[in-house]
């Protein structure tokens, strides 16, 4: 689910008109770094909640495979 999230992004980088991506490539296309570093941090933020939340439901849903790595 984190790398769909900044798959997206790149998505909204090269053909969007709003959301992450677009944020990030206007505030990097007009050198406003804090813009941009913000922005990056907020995807960052997204992608590791997404993550946590997937592990939740999965150990909710498949109490089993609490020991098993992938």
């Amino acid at each position: 689910m984190p790398l769909a999230a900044v798959g997206s992004t790149i998505g909204e980088m090269v053909g969007g008109d709003s959301g992450l991506g677009f944020v990030i490539s206007t505030a990097s296309g007009s050198s406003d770094m804090a813009m941009t570093f913000a922005a990056l941090f907020l995807l960052a933020l997204v992608s590791v909640v997404l993550y946590l939340a997937i592990e939740a439901v999965e150990r909710l849903l498949l109490p089993w495979r609490e020991g098993v790595t992938a």
